[in-house]
């Protein structure tokens, strides 16, 4: 029975005795493995190494070896045909001439960059990649084994997974942006919105967006010339007007991520099949020189524009000026009426005055030729309309203002308001009583004084 005993001992020491000499060899090593400029990416609680794309392997060990050796093979065991989809070699030789080398080369290509590897106190920096052979799905990745020798011993040995390079990028806050502009000024106009990129993929974007029509007017407050993995950026764009007559004017514009170049591993381009460059879907640019809250009516062949309200609300009684305004060069005949039954047209004046109608009107590109229609709401709970007959030279188009007519102001809200304005008279009457009586008092006691 002692003899079993000690058997079993003895073979549970041999089973824990290698698990201890590799996790003591593991403490003398530390692993960092990323994109220069970029993060580590973890999957699954394992490094990523992507394909086709330079990478910095960085080792810390504690014993400053000479010579350091690194193995990379697919899978969990070391393949017996060795070929650039599923083997390779790296060493640092800390005595040769060529301390930086690929002892495995395919095509004659090396798979590390000397001039970028570097030693740093007990840090050992690879410039590193393997080539791009993986089957062309995105995210696709594959099961890899990371051995480290030092000085010739194996002092760490990781898994790692291996994947394709894939480019993507998500657009957020919509398809449109409006810049809205006041006529014949020159101002700032903030965008309506902005948008923000985020980089989906597993390779960090340069970014290139361009808005070739408003390129001489339009400039972005805030832009991100590259996007990291999982990052995302904000674009903020303002448009500076140049005295603008009304009209519209509108930029689909251009953009587009790519991989730098810098990072790519360019051993077959036969071979690098993920798309270096993507498309990036970007917001529309609109540019509405016009009133606020006015329909803008372009008559391109008139060379003529005209701006109205589309819809307004007025209460029984009420008088209120509706503005209409035509710009451009060019004559124009405006006609205007109302359906008179449930609202009035008390006048229409110019720059020149009251006038009468039809009118014409001989339009210019530097300023606003403005028309004020004084109306009148007769019935409430009804619409009211008024038209506008715009004659340009044979085209005879005609526009409205729909207007909702509410119940009249009621007696006791007008009373409130006048006794308001009562109250603020007889307050205002008081504070200068008050003022009189108290200069004229200082003057009677200054003279009994004297």
């Amino acid at each position: 029975m002692k003899y079993k005993y000690y058997l079993q001992i003895i073979i549970i020491i041999f089973l824990i005795l290698p698990i201890s000499t590799s996790a003591k060899a593991d403490e003398n090593v530390e692993i960092s493995l990323y994109i220069p400029g970029e993060n580590e990416q973890i999957y699954d609680g394992k490094l990523v190494l992507i394909s086709g794309i330079w990478h910095y392997l960085n080792l810390t060990i504690s014993n400053n070896p000479e010579e350091i050796k690194i193995i990379l093979y697919k899978g969990n065991t070391t393949p017996s045909d060795k070929n650039f989809e599923n083997y390779y070699e790296w060493k640092y030789f800390k005595n040769n001439p060529v301390q930086w080398a690929d002892l495995i080369k395919y095509n004659n290509y090396s798979y590390i960059n000397s001039e970028k590897c570097k030693k740093t106190n007990n840090q050992y920096s690879f410039y590193l990649g393997i080539s791009n052979s993986l089957p062309n799905i995105p995210y696709y990745r594959e099961n890899w084994t990371l051995e480290i020798y030092n000085n010739e011993e194996k002092a760490h040995i990781e898994n790692i997974f291996v994947e394709v390079p894939t480019s993507g990028l998500a657009n957020s806050h919509g398809g449109t942006i409006i810049f809205s502009i006041d006529p014949f000024t020159e101002m700032v106009s903030q965008g309506s919105d902005y948008f923000v990129l985020k980089n989906t993929g597993n390779v960090p974007l340069s970014i290139s967006i361009n808005y070739p029509k408003f390129s001489e007017f339009m400039e972005f407050t805030k832009y991100t010339e590259k996007i990291s993995v999982s990052e995302k950026a904000d674009y903020h764009m303002q448009v500076y007007s140049q005295s603008w007559q009304p009209q519209r004017m509108s930029d689909g514009g251009s953009g587009s991520g790519g991989i730098p170049n810098e990072f790519i591993i360019d051993d077959y381009k036969a071979m690098i099949t993920f798309q270096t460059i993507i498309d990036i879907a970007i917001p529309v640019l609109y540019v509405y020189v016009g009133h606020s809250q006015y329909e803008l009516v372009e008559i391109k062949d008139a060379g003529i524009s005209f701006q109205y309200q589309r819809n307004i609300a007025m209460q029984e009684g009420e008088i209120e000026n509706l503005q209409v305004f035509i710009s451009g060069n060019g004559e124009a005949i405006l006609d205007i009426w109302s359906d008179e039954k449930n609202v009035s047209i008390q006048k229409i004046t110019t720059k020149n005055g009251q006038v009468n109608l039809p009118l014409t009107i001989t339009s210019t590109d530097t300023e606003e030729y403005t028309i004020t229609v004084t109306v009148e709401a007769i019935r409430e709970n009804h619409i009211g309309k008024i038209f506008y007959n715009l004659d340009t030279g044979g085209n005879s188009q005609t526009f409205s203002t729909t207007i909702e007519i509410g119940p009249p102001i009621p007696i006791n809200e007008q009373l409130v308001n006048y006794s308001t304005s009562s109250m603020m008279f007889v307050v205002i009457g008081v504070i200068i009583v008050v003022i009189i009586y108290i200069v004229v008092s200082q003057i009677k006691y200054k003279r009994r004084k004297h």
